[in-house]
């Protein structure tokens, strides 16, 4: 399977998702079959296990590495990252292939049944679920043909894996790019961001970054409660950074719905499936800017270019 013809028209709201299993091991020798999903966006192709290769003192979750289209890639043991199953890989076993974040990764899985073409309003988002804590990998729950469906924050999943694209290893306070004078403080302190993100991981990280820099800050763990606290205080949302796969309304309508009105203020889009194939859905949609996670760097500088074009 390639994601390469399945297209979604730009701010439609809707998206598709690959629907996988992984068999969890049971204390009594059983097993239960569990679903999850991911977005189609963010897959590369699905393979069969392929020929591995061991990789020194990898990451106790990565069985190894294997060429996918003549790349180097790291694949990871997804049933023992979620603590479901320790087992051994074996050749009856599928990989998902994926690309995102400027990097490729594989993840082992049991098996693939079908693409499901849904909407975004059809996921609830996992802020949603009593269960959900700290350290939550699920972004959303959605039911497909009766099954309930976990969409897992495959994001927070490979910066676990790989230091170079975990944005919480940057530091705002030794970016010789940006001025975190006072008196450019007190400036930033006029404006308010709202940043929106379903990933708790991601959020965290943005939020921590742009109040640092000295901006007021809203956030939004979902498109539609990003439209729902934009209307309610447009007069004072200066600049909107969102992501594009969100439960309720997707970062692509959410910039449509407020482009497609007067005096808007601009609408950054960050997100870690931005291809320049995505790049030209979000300009269609109006975006002013993209930024492909993890280019975290590049925000403060973008969001004071926008704000304050004289310096």
């Amino acid at each position: 399977m390639s994601n390469s013809n399945i297209l979604v028209e730009s701010g439609t709201n809707e998206l598709e998702i690959a629907e996988f299993q992984i068999i969890k091991e049971l204390p009594d020798g059983g097993t239960k079959v569990n679903s999850y999903g991911i977005n189609v966006a963010k897959v590369r192709e699905v393979i069969r296990y392929p020929e591995m290769t061991d990789y020194p003192k990898g990451n106790k979750h990565i069985v190894g590495v294997f060429k996918s289209r003549d790349k180097v890639t790291p694949l990871i043991h997804l049933a023992k990252w979620l603590g479901l199953s320790e087992k051994q890989p074996s050749s009856n076993q599928f990989v998902i292939v994926t690309d995102f974040n400027g990097v490729t990764n594989g993840f082992l899985i049991d098996s693939i049944s079908r693409i499901h073409r849904v909407s975004w309003s059809d996921l609830e988002a996992a802020s949603e679920i009593s269960l959900a804590g700290e350290d939550n990998c699920i972004v959303a729950s959605v039911n497909l043909d009766d099954r309930l469906v976990f969409i897992l924050d495959f994001e927070l999943i490979i910066a676990e894996m790989n230091s170079d694209i975990n944005m919480s290893q940057y530091n705002l306070s030794t970016d010789n790019n940006v001025d975190l004078s006072p008196e450019k403080k007190r400036r930033r302190a006029q404006h308010t961001i709202l940043i929106a993100d379903d990933s708790k991981f991601i959020l965290e990280q943005l939020s921590n970054v742009v109040s640092e820099s000295g901006y007021l800050i809203e956030t939004a763990t979902d498109g539609e409660q990003a439209l729902k606290s934009y209307e309610s205080n447009k007069q004072n949302i200066s600049v909107i950074v969102s992501d594009v796969e969100m439960p309720k309304v997707d970062g692509l309508y959410l910039c449509k719905t407020i482009t497609s009105q007067p005096n808007h203020p601009p609408v950054l889009i960050f997100s870690s499936t931005m291809t320049k194939e995505n790049k030209l859905k979000a300009f269609e949609v109006g975006a002013t800017e993209t930024l492909t996670k993890p280019e975290i760097h590049r925000l403060i500088p973008l969001l004071d270019e926008l704000l304050f074009p004289n310096g």
